[in-house]
């Protein structure tokens, strides 16, 4: 009689995203992990005599010395090992639903998972996941710091060496220093190539990515239509070369660039804020203080950045002071 092998499995996804909740996920978590434990049990107390011809096998982790299957005769390791699984599944889970998914580049994505890694062990309750959660509140600030000077920095310089992106920046003087700069509201990057299936995702990676810097500076919130599904449509059935939301146009060029015109000057000035007043190129107090209590030095770096109307119509925007905020903690979540 051959060997019969019992294997617990990776599970589905246990809803659909778009309907779960964390409740929801709790209570499917404690019921799979009750309903699991019993069938191991059921199992080592049934297969009691028959264990020679019998063999559970509970998935985990491969190496050279272990390829995370325990026999019938390791009761408690298989155990452990369902456990770990489950909480694992679980707490990746709770990262993939949209409330946090839809916020993240892949480079914070990347970051998150690492951090929840650590926490595979920990018990997948309320508790925990409000410890996480404060966890990932102060991660997100750093890291969507990081990805927004990512960004500002390979349009203006990452690729300054191609000829047509030169255009991408307006110089200024700035307040510490003379070489202050802004991104244009036209800019140049160059792209892979969109007919290859490499190219085709990876475009659509880094479009979706910039759009959620963008939609950072209107509080989280995304265009109805993102523009790496619509580049995804177009470059499967496309007639002409260039595609739009509410946010970007973008034409794409067989020598290999991507052309964007930013659609909302609001977006784009928060941007260029945000990033100015970090490199102190602009007064920490820039965009919150009336001109006419602004020095000298400050009104004429005002002028340079964007002129007088312009400083006075966007005084106190209150979408610029959320980019204070962790990329988990904007509104629109």
């Amino acid at each position: 009689m051959d060997d019969n092998n019992i294997i617990l499995e990776d599970r589905n996804d246990v809803k659909k995203h778009g309907t779960i909740n964390i409740h929801e996920l709790i209570n499917d978590y404690n019921r799979e992990k009750e309903q699991g434990i019993k069938a191991i049990s059921n199992f080592f107390r049934d297969s009691y005599g028959l264990r020679s011809e019998l063999q559970l096998s509970v998935r985990g982790e491969s190496s050279h010395y272990n390829d995370g299957r325990y026999s019938a005769t390791e009761y408690k390791q298989a155990i452990q090992q369902y456990s770990r699984n489950l909480k694992k599944h679980y707490w990746e889970t709770l990262i993939k639903l949209p409330k946090f998914e839809e916020k993240l580049t892949v480079e914070t994505k990347e970051k998150f998972f690492k951090l929840i890694n650590d926490y595979r062990d920990m018990e997948f309750n309320e508790n925990n996941i409000n410890i996480l959660y404060e966890h990932l509140i102060s991660l997100g600030t750093e890291l969507i710091e990081q990805c927004i000077d990512k960004l500002f920095n390979k349009i203006t310089r990452q690729h300054a060496y191609y000829s047509e992106s030169k255009k991408n920046i307006y110089l200024y003087n700035g307040w510490k220093t003379n070489n202050g700069y802004k991104i244009n509201k036209k800019f140049i990057l160059p792209m892979h190539n969109p007919s290859t299936f490499d190219g085709g995702w990876r475009v659509q990676e880094e479009l979706s990515d910039i759009e959620k810097v963008f939609s950072f500076f209107n509080n989280g919130r995304k265009p109805e239509a993102s523009i790496a599904d619509i580049y995804n449509k177009w470059r499967h059935s496309h007639t002409d070369n260039h595609i739009e939301n509410d946010l970007f146009k973008i034409c794409f060029y067989k020598k290999g660039t991507a052309h964007f015109t930013v659609k909302d000057d609001a977006l784009l000035r928060r941007f260029n804020v945000f990033v100015g007043k970090k490199r102190q190129w602009l007064p920490p107090d820039y965009a919150m203080k009336n001109y006419n209590d602004c020095n000298n030095e400050e009104k004429r770096v005002i002028d340079e950045f964007e002129g007088k109307k312009q400083y006075v119509s966007s005084l106190n925007d209150p979408l610029l002071t959320n980019s204070n905020k962790s990329i988990l903690m904007l509104d629109s979540i």
